[in-house]
C-alpha cells in the first residue's frame, strides 16, 4: 500500500470538505449583505428588527467563516509525504475500531470506500494515544484500544 498516496487522498478529501464549507459560508454572507442593502424603505430601516437580524446573521456567519478558514489553514500544515511511526499531527492512525487522521476537526471523510475521521490534536482521544506506535494500546473512555497502524 502506498501510504503517502492514501494520506494525500485523505488530506485532499478534508480540504474539499472544508473548501465547500467556506464557499457556502461566503455565499450566505453575500446573500445576507445583499438583502441588507436591499432594504431601502425608511420605515423598514427605522424598524430595525429585520435589519438587526440580518446584521446579526452576517456577524455569526463571519465568525463561522473565520473558524472554517482556520481549520483549512491547519490542513495546509500537514505534510502527507512525511511517513510517521508514532501518533502525532499529520498521522493516519488505524485502530481496531476506527481510522483517524490527526489534523483538524473536519469530521468524517470517505476515501477509497473507507471512512476516516479527521480529528484535532486537542481532542481527548488524541491525547490518550499521542506518541503511541503500531501494536501499542491506549485507554479511552475505559476501553483498551489497540493501534494497528500509524503512517
Amino acid at each position: 500500500m502506498d501510504y503517502n498516496d492514501l494520506k494525500s487522498k485523505i488530506l485532499k478529501a478534508c480540504k474539499r470538505v472544508q473548501s465547500q464549507i467556506i464557499e457556502n459560508l461566503n455565499i450566505e454572507i453575500s446573500d445576507a449583505k445583499r438583502m441588507s442593502s436591499d432594504i431601502i424603505c425608511p420605515v423598514e430601516r427605522d424598524d430595525g428588527g429585520y435589519q438587526a437580524q440580518l446584521l446579526a446573521k452576517i456577524d455569526m456567519l463571519g465568525k463561522q467563516l473565520r473558524k472554517a478558514t482556520e481549520l483549512y489553514d491547519v490542513l495546509l500544515k500537514v505534510q502527507p509525504e512525511k511517513r510517521m511511526d508514532t501518533v502525532g499531527f499529520g498521522a493516519v492512525v488505524i485502530t481496531v475500531s476506527q481510522k483517524l487522521f490527526i489534523s483538524a476537526a473536519i469530521g468524517k471523510v470517505e476515501v477509497n470506500g473507507d471512512t476516516y475521521y479527521a480529528i484535532s490534536p486537542n481532542v481527548p482521544v488524541y491525547k490518550a494515544m499521542n506518541g503511541k506506535r503500531a501494536n501499542d494500546e491506549f485507554v479511552f473512555n475505559g476501553k483498551r484500544i489497540k493501534i494497528l497502524e500509524v503512517y
